[in-house]
């Protein structure tokens, strides 16, 4: 479960990777990883205003009146700069794909990658508190039945291979952003797919062997029950 987490925030980083390598060398978006960078006003502000409600109920010192509006002339300087929409979540990529104020599905489908999402969804189930996390946590052996509350060896083989994917997107997209590209530089991302595929087939082989070994041990406690 901590590894679907993991391979979660590398979804992400795969995503925006991915949109930021083929559409900053597009027209109308070739400052788009400035507009990127520069997001981080528009968050600045908007966190700071969570801060400075709840300072107090913290027991922490509040921003002055002098930092807040220092925070808000860098977020409005961008937003007068870039638009309106820059305001938004993922306003950086405003315009991309005819999207306005793009949500993070439209990031995957603009980066082509939208099939993904049901893995994604998975692994934000066991970071978030919503019910299906209950549910998914229930570890069953043999007729006893109770939530998983430590480390544990199965199940590996799905976040791997979510991970392994994703750090081959973010490598791909790396060498294609760079021009010319180098011939060496395509038989580098062919090894890494290679290293991926068989990256996948250890950890799945891994699973494999577990539940095998649990199998004979269910096996072997139910030939010593009486």
């Amino acid at each position: 479960m901590g590894g679907l987490a993991r391979c979660r925030t590398l979804h992400e980083i795969a995503v925006t990777a991915i949109v930021l390598g083929e559409y900053s060398s597009k027209e109308g978006f070739e400052d788009l990883p400035r507009r990127y960078i520069e997001h981080h006003y528009v968050l600045n502000y908007s966190d700071a205003l969570i801060y400075q409600r709840d300072a107090a109920k913290l027991g922490e010192e509040k921003f002055s009146d002098s930092e807040m509006a220092e925070l808000k002339r860098l977020r409005d300087e961008v937003i007068s700069k870039y638009g309106p929409e820059y305001a938004t979540s993922y306003g950086w990529a405003a315009g991309i794909g005819g999207k306005k104020s793009p949500r993070f599905s439209d990031l995957e489908k603009i980066a082509g990658v939208s099939h993904l999402r049901t893995y994604y969804k998975l692994a934000s189930h066991h970071i978030h508190s919503d019910a299906k996390d209950a549910i998914l946590n229930v570890m069953r052996r043999g007729d006893k039945v109770g939530y998983l509350y430590g480390r544990t060896n199965i199940g590996l083989a799905e976040p791997a291979g979510m991970a392994l994917g994703s750090v081959a997107q973010c490598f791909s997209t790396h060498v294609c952003a760079l021009a010319p590209i180098d011939p060496r530089d395509l038989v580098a991302m062919k090894a890494v797919q290679e290293l991926v595929t068989a990256g996948y087939k250890a950890f799945a082989a891994g699973d494999e062997s577990v539940n095998a070994a649990e199998e004979r041990y269910q096996a072997e406690q139910n030939r010593q029950a009486p």
